[in-house]
């Protein structure tokens, strides 16, 4: 997809490999040529994998926003609850759905692609460089 920057590492290798990694993403960035090392070998080429189910993957997202909820002291009388709970579940598996036919993305995204159309945007355009 165009303009999407992704740099990854693993745990050990990510302090003493973030600079010049850094560099590289930056001269890449401003179109600046990188002569100093070649990442090409580290072009994705597989599809987005998918860590859970889409049913799990909704009631996921509505349990962590509902401790998003707890947390920011929401003041929500009990009976409620069920209803939010509900509501949110629709939600978020209309959204699942809507995305692609196949790729499901984690908890986090869909929480925020909910309520961002930028968000929901690149994600589909990122799924469908990959259909």
């Amino acid at each position: 997809m165009n303009g999407l920057w992704l740099v990854t590492g693993t745990y050990r290798d990510g302090l003493h490999q973030s600079p010049l990694l850094a560099d590289y993403v930056a001269n890449a960035i401003y179109g600046k040529p990188n002569t100093d090392i070649d990442l090409s070998d580290f072009t994705p080429i597989r599809a987005p994998l998918t860590g859970l189910s889409r049913d799990i993957t909704a009631k996921e997202t509505v349990s962590q926003m509902l401790g998003v909820g707890y947390e920011c002291l929401w003041d929500i009388k009990p009976n409620w609850s069920p209803m939010i709970q509900e509501g949110l579940l629709h939600r978020y598996d209309n959204l699942i759905h809507s995305l692609h036919p196949r790729f499901t993305p984690p908890p986090e995204i869909i929480a925020f692609s909910h309520y961002n159309d930028k968000i929901r945007e690149r994600l589909l355009a990122y799924y469908d460089a990959w259909s």
